[in-house]
Parts: C-alpha cells; structure tokens; sequence
C-alpha cells in the first residue's frame, strides 16, 4: 500500500475518532440529564415506551455505548500503530487484530 493511501486511511481514522468523542460526549450528556431528572419537572406525556426511550434506560442505549467505546479504542490504535510504522517502524497489526477477535464477541453480552 502506498504512503498517500495510508495517510488516506488514517485520516478517514481520525475522523472516525472525532466523531466518536463527538457522540460519547451527547450520549454521557443524555445519561446524565436522564440521571438528574428522574421524571420530576416537565411531564412528557407519552406511552411507557416513550418513557423508557426518553430515559436512556434501554438495553439498546447500553449497546450503543459499548460500540462508541470500541469504535474509540480501535481508531486511536489505529492512528498510533500508523505513527510507530512511521517512525519507528514496528508494526502491531497482528495484535491489534488478535485483541480485535477477543474483544468483539464481547460486546454482545448485555
């Protein structure tokens, strides 16, 4: 692969991490707000679901923020695994990878 195409692809990374700091911050700013209001001051009329929904309480949510961690981690390691290629030349994709196949299966436990 050539340089330009590398340097593509970690740029794509690091906007991939931006946005995923971008989404963690409005999801820990939901989680908190649902935390502190428990219901009391504005009444949202609405079905149960709604309520659940609004709260952030779903299992769908936790999910969520699960894959926003993993979505993280994996391009920060990216990002430094290009830099050490490119200066100190040592490579870490394979275990970048082996910790990938670990950890994936494990965002599927609720």
């Amino acid at each position: 692969m050539d340089q330009e195409t590398l340097g593509s692809i970690v740029l794509l990374a690091i906007v991939t991490l931006i946005s995923v700091i971008q989404n963690a911050f409005f999801a820990s700013k939901l989680e908190h707000e649902s935390k502190h209001c428990n219901g009391k001051g504005i009444q949202r009329p609405g079905s149960s679901a709604f309520e659940r929904v609004y709260t952030a309480n779903t299992p769908g949510y936790l999910f969520g923020k699960r894959i926003i961690l993993f979505l993280f981690l994996m391009s920060v390691a990216g990002i430094l695994n290009y830099y050490l290629i490119y200066f100190f030349g040592s490579d870490f994709e394979i275990h970048i990878k082996t910790i990938t196949s670990a950890i994936s299966p494990l965002l599927l436990i609720p």
